[in-house]
């Protein structure tokens, strides 16, 4: 599911710590990437995660949120890899 989000909220999902049940990925992360966190979620107790969220070593606070300028363009990043 693709979510628009505001900048109040985009900054938040920035600052949660990676967890069990919270996971970011960068939007140019593979589809491999996102199925296996999505599956580790799913045979867990279940969790979030957020494609386009960069790595805390690449940037800090909003500038880490990278995201999609489209749902297609999401999708399709994603699906291709």
């Amino acid at each position: 599911m693709v979510t628009l989000v505001s900048a109040v909220e985009a900054l938040a999902l920035v600052d949660l710590p990676e967890s069990h049940f919270w996971d970011q990925k960068s939007r140019l992360s593979g589809g491999a990437a996102v199925a296996k966190i999505a599956c580790a979620l799913a045979n867990a107790e279940g969790g979030e995660f957020a494609v386009g969220i960069e790595d805390r070593s690449a940037a800090t606070g909003i500038d880490r949120w990278v995201g999609s300028p489209s749902r297609k363009t999401a999708t399709s990043s994603i699906s291709r890899s």
